[in-house]
């Protein structure tokens, strides 16, 4: 359910393991509907709008996937963020529970967590 669990939260829930951060507790509740998410994403889209959050939050971001390490927030084409799994992109999809795997070639960019 969108502002609950989705392909943002999963990500903010990511981040937030790897690095101690809080990005979880300021999305969840932030909106109600995907179009709700989308209007927060700004016209950069919600990968943007991730790449934007995460840079901020000292993430790099390498695009050549030789570059991937299992872990790392992956940007694709479909506007759909996920996490590098090594040979594909593990996401969480709107309104299903479980996970969805994109094929590599979706992928436009990877971010790293800061070292820490």
């Amino acid at each position: 359910m969108p502002g609950q669990w989705d392909c943002v939260l999963f990500i903010a829930a990511w981040a937030d393991l790897v690095t101690g951060s809080d990005h979880l507790g300021h999305y969840r509740g932030l909106y109600a509907t995907h179009f709700g998410g989308l209007r927060i994403a700004g016209p950069e889209g919600i990968c943007g709008a991730v790449r934007r959050t995460l840079r901020g939050a000292g993430w790099s971001e390498v695009v050549d996937p030789a570059e991937f390490r299992p872990g790392d927030v992956v940007l694709t084409t479909l506007d759909h963020p996920g996490i590098w799994a090594g040979d594909c992109i593990a996401s969480a999809a709107r309104g299903a529970a479980g996970h969805t795997f994109l094929h590599p070639s979706q992928a436009r960019s990877a971010l790293h967590p800061p070292e820490l």
